[in-house]
């Protein structure tokens, strides 16, 4: 795999993840702290007076339910203090919960991903082959049944894993949504993550029938790098009923692990006319 060919976290789900980390981190922190305190000092409000019921045998008690100068010496009786303990426990456990959920919350925001721009732009470019630089580029199309994906794979593989973006390595498309559209090209019914990809009618349609705008193709994008990587049609199967027709020459694979298919990560941007 070439260096530049990386998973890129979103910089919008970083920030997001860190922010929630922080105020759940503050949280905790400010709680442990608080029974820590009560197990060290107890409840001195709570202490100064015992129900008859909980009041120990033996121990001296006033009538009034007044805790002596005698019993305040023996800790080993501070009921109340034992009681903060358990309390005490309850709630670091409670904010350690809090810090989980809090940084699985932030894990798993959505946001747009982080753009590829400037001299990294140009150093992923200048390792791709003239072809693949005409389709990712100029938004050339491959011939049907003769794809083969940045990395030597052809476009009807079958192995499991990931097809990423050959110039940003986002993440793009699963083996998981992949199916035989019979087209001869990698079709997809689902993104792995509809932030990862831009969708928008096709320019060159555009140019060439401005009058004609139902007969505009919708072109897909990897958003990072605003390369293209084909076009998606209202045509595919369950449960999706959406056809992502991409170059595999526009694509990296990376075999193992696949992540499920997601059909609610098939949306199309607002712009887009269905």
């Amino acid at each position: 795999t070439p260096s530049h060919l990386r998973l890129r976290r979103s910089s919008g789900r970083a920030c997001t993840s860190i922010v929630v980390g922080g105020v759940s981190l503050a949280v905790c922190a400010l709680v442990c702290l608080a029974s820590a305190t009560s197990v060290a000092f107890g409840d001195t409000a709570a202490i100064t007076t015992v129900p008859v019921s909980l009041r120990p045998p033996g121990n001296p008690i006033s009538a009034s339910g007044e805790i002596s100068p005698e019993l305040r010496a023996m800790p080993e009786k501070n009921f109340t203090g034992q009681h903060s303990a358990r309390r005490g426990l309850g709630f670091i456990v409670a904010s350690a919960c809090f810090v989980f959920l809090g940084g699985f919350a932030g894990a798993r925001a959505a946001s747009p991903v982080a753009k590829l721009e400037g001299s990294d732009l140009e150093a992923a470019k200048s390792k791709m082959g003239w072809f693949n630089q005409k389709v990712l580029y100029e938004a050339a199309t491959e011939i049907q049944f003769t794809g083969r994906t940045a990395n030597g794979f052809g476009w009807d593989n079958k192995q499991q894993g990931v097809y990423a973006s050959p110039i940003s390595g986002a993440p793009l498309f699963s083996s998981e949504a992949k199916y035989d559209s019979g087209t001869g090209w990698p079709s997809f019914w689902a993104p792995v993550d509809s932030s990862a990809i831009l969708t928008r009618m096709d320019p060159k349609d555009k140019a060439a029938r401005p009058d004609l705008p139902r007969t505009w193709r919708v072109e897909v994008l990897d958003r990072a790098s605003m390369t293209h990587l084909g076009h998606v049609f209202p045509d595919g199967p369950a449960p999706t009923g959406k056809r992502y027709c991409l170059n595999a020459a526009a694509l990296w694979f990376l075999p193992g692990q696949a992540p499920s298919g997601d059909p609610l990560q098939a949306t199309l941007d607002p712009d887009v006319l269905e």
